[in-house]
C-alpha cells in the first residue's frame, strides 16, 4: 500500500491479495483502511500468494470490495515515488532497488512459530527477521503484539522495534448488524460455538477441541462449528468422531467467505490464543463474547487450552450469563480495534521512519 500523509508524503507497502484466504491479508487491508481514514493516500502491490513453495503470479487490478472499503491492486511501479514502504512480506528487489525509501516492516509471524518453523525445516524465517532487521532501510519493525516484546527483542535493535497495544480490525465491517449466517437445521444446535483458528506451529486447536468436548457434556444442546479445517483425514478423523459421537458436532469446513455474516450467528467463539489474533479480533467487533487463554487482554472469559475442564467450565460461566451483557462487553473490548486510533499510531512510526532515513542521508 503506499501511504501519503496530510503533509503530502508519498508511501507504498506490499502484501499478498488473498481476500478470504489469509489473515496477514486481512490485516494488511485493514492497516491500508486505517491509512486511508488518517488521510494519506494508499497504494496496494500484490507480491503473488505463496501456496506451499509457489508463488502464485502478482495481480494488478485486481478488486476487493468488502464492507464499503474498496482495494484495487496496483502496478509495481508505484514504488518509485514511494516516501515509505510499508511491508508485510517479501518483495522482488527489481521492485524496491530503484529507491531509497525507507521501510517498515510489520511483524505479522509470531516469534515462538517463526522459530519452531526454521528449526524443523531448514528454511529461514526467524532468521529472516533477524536479518531484515539489520536492513539500514528497514527503519521500523511493527508488532501488534506487546507480548511478544522480549523475543522480538533478541533479533530486533531497540531503536526499530515498536510495539503497537493492538491490531487494527474494521468495525465497519465486523459488526453486529447485517447479513447473519444462516446455519442449516441439522448443524445447529440450542448453543452454537465456533473454533476457527488455523493450524500453526506454536498453538493449535488440538487441545481446545478436548476442552469443547468435555463441554458439550455438561451443557446440553451444545454444537461446535469449525472453520478452516483443511483436512478431516488422518488424526483429525478421531477427534471430529469424538465430536459426533457426543452429538457436539456442527459443520465442518475449510477457508471460507463471508466471514462477517458467520460471527454473527454464533453465540461465542473459543480460541486457544492469548494474543489477539485476527479471529479475536473479528469476533468481538461482531459482538461475539471469546473464551481465549489465560493472560489475553480482551475478555474475562479465560481457560488453560491444556486441561479440558478449564475449558468447559469457563465456557459453562459464558453461557450462564445474560446473552445482551456479554455482546454489550464484547462491543466494548471491540473499541481497542477502532482504525481511526490505529491510522493515528502508524502516522507516527512512518514520520519517525522519513525522519530516521533523512538523518542517515545528512
Amino acid at each position: 500500500a503506499s501511504v501519503m500523509t496530510v503533509e503530502f508524503w508519498n508511501g507504498s507497502a506490499w502484501t499478498s491479495f488473498a481476500p478470504n484466504r489469509a489473515g496477514i491479508y486481512e490485516a494488511a487491508r485493514d492497516m491500508v483502511r486505517a491509512d486511508a481514514l488518517a488521510g494519506h493516500g494508499v497504494e496496494f502491490v500484490d507480491v503473488g500468494v505463496t501456496v506451499g513453495t509457489t508463488r502464485e503470479t502478482p495481480l494488478i487490478g485486481a478488486v476487493d470490495d468488502r464492507g464499503g472499503f474498496r482495494i484495487v491492486t496496483a502496478p509495481p511501479l508505484c514504488f518509485d515515488f514511494a516516501d515509505v514502504i510499508v511491508c508485510h512480506t517479501g518483495v522482488p528487489d527489481a521492485w524496491v532497488v530503484r529507491t531509497q525509501a525507507p521501510m517498515v516492516w510489520i511483524l505479522h509471524g509470531r516469534p515462538l512459530a517463526a522459530y519452531r518453523m526454521e528449526q524443523a525445516t531448514g528454511l529461514q524465517s526467524y532468521s529472516l527477521y533477524a536479518e531484515l532487521a539489520q536492513w539500514p532501510r528497514a527503519k521500523r519493525l511493527v508488532s501488534f503484539w506487546p507480548e511478544h516484546r522480549p523475543y522480538w527483542e533478541v533479533v530486533v535493535p531497540a531503536e526499530k522495534l515498536v510495539m503497537l497495544e493492538n491490531p487494527p480490525c474494521d468495525g465497519e465491517r465486523f459488526t453486529p448488524e447485517g447479513e447473519t449466517y444462516a446455519i442449516p437445521d441439522q448443524h445447529r444446535g440450542q448453543i452454537n460455538g465456533l473454533i476457527c483458528d488455523s493450524w500453526r506451529e506454536d498453538v493449535d486447536i488440538y487441545e481446545v477441541i478436548h476442552g469443547a468436548l468435555e463441554a458439550s457434556r455438561r451443557l446440553h444442546g451444545l454444537r461446535w462449528h469449525l472453520c478452516g479445517i483443511e483436512r478431516q483425514d488422518g488424526p483429525w478423523a478421531y477427534l471430529l468422531a469424538a465430536l459426533r459421537r457426543a452429538g457436539a458436532i456442527g459443520e465442518v469446513c475449510g477457508r471460507v467467505a463471508g466471514m462477517e455474516a458467520r460471527y454473527r450467528a454464533y453465540d461465542l467463539l473459543l480460541t486457544p490464543h492469548r494474543i489477539v489474533t485476527r479471529t479475536i479480533a473479528e469476533a468481538l467487533c461482531s459482538g461475539v463474547p471469546v473464551v481465549a487463554m489465560i493472560g489475553c487482554a480482551v475478555t474475562p472469559y479465560q481457560m488453560r487450552p491444556d486441561d479440558p475442564a478449564s475449558v468447559a467450565e469457563v465456557v459453562e460461566a459464558l453461557v450462564a450469563t445474560d446473552p445482551m451483557f456479554r455482546r454489550r462487553l464484547a462491543r466494548e473490548q471491540a473499541e481497542r480495534f477502532n482504525l481511526h486510533v490505529f491510522g493515528a499510531a502508524m502516522t507516527a512510526i512512518y514520520t519517525q521512519a522519513i525522519q530516521a532515513s533523512m538523518g542517515a542521508y545528512a
